[in-house]
C-alpha cells in the first residue's frame, strides 16, 4: 500500500512540474509576443482575443487586429497558426536563426485575413504608385487591358469596379529539411472567389561564411500554379460593357490586340502561343509555370549576366495550360521575356470612346487622384454607373450596399455579398429612395 502512495506521489510532482514547465512556457512566449506587438507602436497597434500553446511547438493566435496609423478600420484575422518540432525556436526566433541555420521545419497558416481595398490605407498605396508611374506617357496601357475600353491598367481603382472591394485571403507557409542539403518550401495563397496561388520549390543550401545565417538557399526546382476561380469572369464581364461588345467577342478581340502587340515587339505568335494565351484568360483557367535549373540558382547567380538567353538557358522554364503544355523553343522565351518587360504605348485616337447611355464610365486619367466616396445621385444617372457600387433603401425600408450590374428601363440588377459568396437581385427604379454611388 505505501508503494502505491509512492508511485501517486510521484505521478503527481511529474504532473505538477510538466504544468509548470508548461506554465512558464506559456508565460514567456506570451511576453515575448506582447514585447514584439509593443515594438510596432505607434505605426500598427496589434491586440489578439486568444493565444493557444502546445507543448509539441504549435502556436495558435485567434482574433487578431491590427490597426495602421491613421486608418479608421482594422484588418482582422480569424487565425495565425505556427508550427515547429522546437518549441524553444518561438521564444526567440531571430536569436535562433543568427547562431545556427535554417529551421528544420517551420508551418506558418494564416486563415479569415479581411482586406478592404475602399480603406483609406489601400487608397494612399494607389496614390502613391500613381505617382511613381507618374513619368509614364500618357497613352501607357498594360497588355492586360487591352481591348478594355478606355481602362489603361488593373490598378485598385479598376479592381474595385470589377467588385473586388472587401475580400478574404487564406496564407500558408510550410518549410520542411528533406535531407542535409535540401529544403522542400510550399506557399499557398487563396483569395476567395477571385484566385489561388500555389507555389511550391525545393532549394538547396549553401555556406556563406560572412553571414550570420550560414545556410543560404538556392532554387533547385520550382513551381508556380494559379487558379482562376472568379477574376478572369468578372474581367470579361467587366471589359465587354466598357467595349460595349459581347464578353466572347471581347476575348476574341482582346486576343487578336494581344498578338499585334507581341508582333510590334519582335515577336511572332506562334498556334500554340495563340491557343494557351487565350485559354489562360478564361473563366477557371489553370496556369503552370515551371523551372528545371541546370544548376543550383542563387542570387549571386543572376549577377553574372542580365541577358534574357541565359537566364532561359539556366532555369530551363516550361509553361502547361489546364493541364496542357505549351511548346515554346529558347528563343520564343527570351523574345517574350523582352516583349513583356517593355512599355506599350498607344496612340490617343486608338481608344475607343463609350456610349455614357449605356455603359459605365471610363476611368479617367485626370481623374485618378480625386477622392471616391458614396455620394447622392439620381436614379436617372444610374447608367452612367454600371460596375460602381451603390447603396439605397427599398419601399419596405431595407438598405441594401452592392455592386450595380445592370441597369434595362426602370429595372436594376445588384450584386450583394452574403454569407456565401454573393447574389444578384432586381430592383425597381420607382421603389428604392436615398439613393447613393461610389464615385
Amino acid at each position: 500500500m505505501r508503494t502505491v502512495k509512492w508511485v501517486f506521489a510521484f505521478l503527481g510532482l511529474m504532473v505538477a512540474f510538466v504544468l509548470m514547465a508548461y506554465g512558464l512556457y506559456w508565460y514567456q512566449l506570451k511576453r515575448e509576443l506582447d514585447s514584439t506587438l509593443n515594438g510596432l507602436n505607434p505605426l500598427l497597434q496589434v491586440s489578439y482575443n486568444r493565444l493557444v500553446l502546445s507543448p509539441f511547438g504549435e502556436v495558435k493566435i485567434q482574433g487578431i487586429r491590427i490597426m495602421p496609423l491613421g486608418q479608421a478600420s482594422p484588418f482582422l484575422i480569424d487565425t495565425l497558426l505556427m508550427r515547429s518540432r522546437d518549441p524553444a525556436f518561438w521564444l526567440n526566433p531571430g536569436a535562433t536563426l543568427n547562431r545556427e541555420s535554417v529551421p528544420n521545419d517551420l508551418h506558418v497558416s494564416m486563415t479569415g485575413l479581411t482586406l478592404d481595398f475602399n480603406s483609406p490605407l489601400f487608397t494612399s498605396f494607389e496614390h502613391m504608385a500613381k505617382q511613381l508611374m507618374s513619368d509614364s506617357p500618357p497613352s501607357h496601357i498594360s497588355p492586360i487591358a487591352l481591348g478594355c475600353g478606355n481602362v489603361r491598367s488593373f490598378d485598385l481603382t479598376t479592381l474595385r469596379m470589377i467588385g473586388m472591394r472587401l475580400v478574404q485571403t487564406d496564407f500558408y507557409f510550410n518549410w520542411q529539411r528533406l535531407d542535409e542539403n535540401r529544403v522542400q518550401l510550399d506557399v499557398n495563397a487563396n483569395v476567395k472567389d477571385w484566385w489561388q496561388i500555389d507555389f511550391s520549390a525545393v532549394l538547396g543550401l549553401t555556406l556563406r561564411q560572412a553571414s550570420n545565417l550560414r545556410e543560404v538557399p538556392g532554387v533547385l526546382a520550382a513551381e508556380l500554379r494559379y487558379s482562376d476561380e472568379g477574376f478572369n469572369r468578372r474581367r470579361g464581364e467587366f471589359c465587354s460593357t466598357q467595349s460595349q461588345v459581347s464578353p466572347a467577342q471581347f476575348y476574341l478581340n482582346h486576343g487578336l490586340m494581344i498578338q499585334d502587340w507581341l508582333r510590334e515587339r519582335g515577336v511572332e505568335p506562334t498556334r500554340p502561343m495563340i491557343a494557351g494565351y487565350d485559354a489562360m484568360s478564361r473563366p477557371d483557367a489553370q496556369l503552370e509555370i515551371s523551372l528545371s535549373p541546370t544548376e543550383l540558382v542563387i542570387p549571386l547567380t543572376f549577377a553574372r549576366s542580365h541577358e534574357p538567353a541565359d537566364y532561359v538557358g539556366l532555369l530551363r522554364p516550361s509553361i502547361k495550360v489546364n493541364d496542357t503544355h505549351i511548346e515554346l523553343t529558347d528563343d520564343e522565351w527570351v523574345a517574350l521575356f523582352e516583349a513583356f518587360s517593355m512599355q506599350i504605348e498607344v496612340p490617343e485616337a486608338e481608344l475607343p470612346e463609350l456610349n455614357p447611355r449605356r455603359r459605365s464610365m471610363p476611368v479617367e486619367a485626370e481623374n485618378i487622384f480625386v477622392p471616391r466616396q458614396f455620394r447622392e445621385t439620381d436614379t436617372s444617372e444610374f447608367f452612367n454607373y454600371v460596375g460602381h457600387p451603390v447603396r439605397f433603401y427599398t419601399f419596405f425600408g431595407k438598405r441594401v450596399e452592392g455592386i450595380l450590374v445592370a441597369v434595362e428601363g426602370n429595372n436594376i440588377r445588384v450584386i450583394e455579398r452574403v454569407d456565401r459568396g454573393v447574389a444578384e437581385y432586381p430592383f425597381e427604379l420607382d421603389k428604392i429612395q436615398a439613393t447613393e454611388v461610389y464615385r
